[in-house]
Order: C-alpha cells, then sequence, then structure tokens
C-alpha cells in the first residue's frame, strides 16, 4: 500500500489531528500481521515525513522514526521524468479557466505517478485531493482499511 505523508505523520505523532484515523488504520494492518514492510512511499515522502516530525515531535524522535520508515518501508526515488509526468499527467488536466489549480501538489502527484508505475491503486492518506483521481482508492479510516486487505486477500486466494 502507498503511503502519504499525512499517514506516516499521524502514526507517529500522538498529538496530530489525524493520530486517531492513522491508528486505526495500523490496527486493522495489525490484525493481518502486517506491519511497515506492507508500506511503499517515495523519497520525497519520507524527506517530508521527517522534517513535519523534526517541527512537531523534536529531531530525535524524527531521526529514529525515519530510520523506521528507511529501513522497514520500500522507498521509490523520484527522478526528474516523475516530477516532469507528474505536472504534465497529473497537475495540468485540472487547470482550466474555470479552475486555477489542481486538486493535489506536485509532492502528492509525484505520488501518483510512482503508484501508475508499479501498479498500486491504494493509498493511506487523508488528502481528499486524492478522491479526484478515478483510478486511486484512499484509505483513510478502519473501515477503507478493512475493505482493501479485504479485497487484497480475496485476490490473492484467487490467484
Amino acid at each position: 500500500m502507498f503511503t502519504d505523508s499525512c499517514f506516516l505523520i499521524g502514526l507517529a505523532d500522538r498529538n496530530d489531528q489525524y493520530h486517531g484515523r492513522a491508528e486505526e488504520v495500523m490496527g486493522e494492518f495489525r490484525k493481518r500481521s502486517l506491519g511497515f514492510e506492507s508500506f511503499v512511499l517515495t523519497d520525497f515522502m519520507a524527506v517530508e515525513v521527517f522534517h513535519r516530525l523534526q517541527d512537531k515531535v523534536g529531531y530525535d524522535r524524527a531521526k529514529e522514526y525515519h530510520r523506521k520508515v528507511t529501513l522497514e518501508c520500500k522507498i521509490y526515488p523520484v527522478t526528474r521524468q516523475t516530477i516532469d509526468k507528474a505536472i504534465s499527467a497529473k497537475l495540468a488536466p485540472f487547470v482550466s479557466a474555470r479552475r486555477a489549480s489542481p486538486p493535489i501538489g506536485l509532492a502528492d502527484a509525484t505520488n501518483l505517478v510512482v503508484m501508475d508505475s508499479h501498479n498500486i491503486r491504494r493509498i493511506a492518506s487523508f488528502d481528499g485531493g486524492y478522491d479526484r483521481y478515478s483510478n486511486v482508492r484512499r484509505i483513510h479510516d478502519g473501515d477503507s482499511a478493512r475493505n482493501a486487505l479485504d479485497l487484497l486477500a480475496r485476490f490473492q486466494r484467487k490467484r
């Protein structure tokens, strides 16, 4: 499952506005003996998580969490081509005479490009902007996590 920075920050910071929902999602993964090794993110997201946590919980805790993320999660690099494709294919289509800006930012758009290249359709995120992309399903609470994990289990049984 792809992870957005807000999900990982919510897990790490008990005072974060999304902590409870992040714990709900993680609880569903733990019930199936799944952990951080199930998570995929970009190097952009890893940097964003460290940066934001450093301000919220301090350097030492941010560094410790960053180490866990980088050791246990799958991290894909964002290249210049990824950035160019994010702008042209994920952001530009939303800009028009009626709408001045896309529903997500560039870092999130790079997530979508990497997800496409690895055929990943689910993202743990509390950012509703992802809902504007029809090929993406957002995991944002216990119910959506349970549904995604049930679907995955059914798919794996059929193989």
